[in-house]
């Protein structure tokens, strides 16, 4: 196994990661590439060139603030496009990195055979599979879709996940050889090092989503309501949605979307966070919270129960059932005393586990020796 510094790896990614060396920078995976520069050198990440369809769909979606939306995702053309147009930036790069670690399942590396592993937090097959929110998932548009991640999959040297949920999936879904399909986890992108004492907050959860109704926000409004008739002083804040939408609670606090900083203070002025997904492909905004000392209320589904430990650092309910979300939430937040507890518990395990120089660490420690 490799943990060595003159390991010389070449990131790939579909986001724009400029500035990720900067640790205030609020680049999704940046964190993912610092990590990594703890055990090896990271010769640079480049960005895929988008697709032309693909530039045309998001500015559609983004004038008409997301009331149009262009179906175009999990084209097999969008795959093959991504792949030819990555070419020519690797080809100057050739002779300068030993392994291309590439962000996502998305394209292939370039169009010539080169060294290349994989960090990602789901398959199409589990979106398929999980995910009722899919609806431009056609089933033909599917199989080809697999078909081309089975293979970026099969020729990757290894295979790293967030999760044993998205580990199975490349087993048992694609056909990976399970030596070769690493759990890495993931890390926080924001964490306080120390938990902040909320004993004089009022009763607040804090719920952070953009896909409003994957992550189960329709299903938090109904349980909201019964969570305000035996808690009227509880308050409920909404980051994400552009929109509010309409709900028999009163207690509701909209506040659109917000930037890390912002989100930063949300957490600090919460008592629990709630993430009640009917399907997640792992989480990361769980760990953030728990960063912060908040305890979590989630789905027991996807990857969820890998990162909250039920009873001890938050509650897991089935996902899609308002009753015993109502619950776990009425308990939380009628119990300060024990959701300081478990939110002191979470960072534990947040600080101890899960940032990425943990990750960075488990990537190098078990990339091939023959680099």
């Amino acid at each position: 196994m490799c943990d060595d510094p003159s390991v010389r790896i070449l990131g790939v990614a579909v986001d724009d990661l400029t500035g990720w060396r900067d640790r205030g920078s609020h680049n999704r995976w940046g964190g993912l590439f610092r990590g990594l520069e703890e055990h090896a050198e990271v010769v640079d990440v480049l960005r895929v060139p988008r697709p032309p369809g693909q530039i045309t769909s998001r500015l559609i979606e983004r004038a008409t603030r997301g009331r149009v939306t262009v179906n175009a995702g999990w084209r097999v053309g969008r795959f093959h496009s991504r792949t030819a147009l990555l070419e020519p930036y690797l080809h100057v790069r050739d002779g300068q990195y030993n392994v291309i670690l590439q962000v996502h399942t998305l394209h292939g590396p370039g169009l010539r055979r080169r060294p290349y592993v994989i960090y990602t937090d789901s398959t199409n097959a589990l979106l398929e599979r999980h995910d009722p929110t899919a609806a431009d998932l056609a089933p033909a548009r599917a199989r080809k879709w697999q078909a081309l991640e089975r293979r970026v999959a099969a020729q990757a040297l290894r295979v790293y996940t967030c999760s044993e949920f998205g580990r199975r999936s490349f087993v048992e879904d694609y056909g990976c050889v399970p030596h070769q399909v690493i759990v890495a986890g993931a890390g926080a992108n924001s964490i306080q090092k120390t938990v902040p004492d909320r004993s004089a907050h009022a009763p607040r959860a804090l719920f952070i989503g953009y896909n409003f109704r994957r992550k189960g926000g329709l299903t938090l409004l109904d349980a909201w309501s019964e969570v305000e008739r035996q808690l009227p002083d509880a308050e409920l804040v909404i980051a994400g949605p552009r929109d509010p939408l309409r709900a028999r609670a009163r207690n509701i606090r909209w506040v659109g979307r917000v930037t890390e900083a912002q989100a930063s203070a949300l957490y600090r002025d919460a008592t629990v966070f709630v993430l009640p997904s009917l399907y997640e492909p792992f989480g990361l905004v769980a760990l953030e919270a728990m960063g912060h000392g908040l305890p979590v209320v989630a789905s027991r589904c996807c990857a969820l129960p890998e990162i909250v430990a039920d009873g001890e650092s938050g509650i897991l309910t089935p996902p899609a059932d308002p009753g015993p979300l109502a619950e776990a939430l009425i308990e939380l937040l009628s119990q300060p005393g024990r959701a300081a507890a478990m939110g002191r518990t979470g960072h534990a395990l947040v600080m101890s586990q899960h940032t990425w120089g943990h990750v960075g660490a488990r990537i190098a420690g078990s990339l091939p020796t023959d680099l």
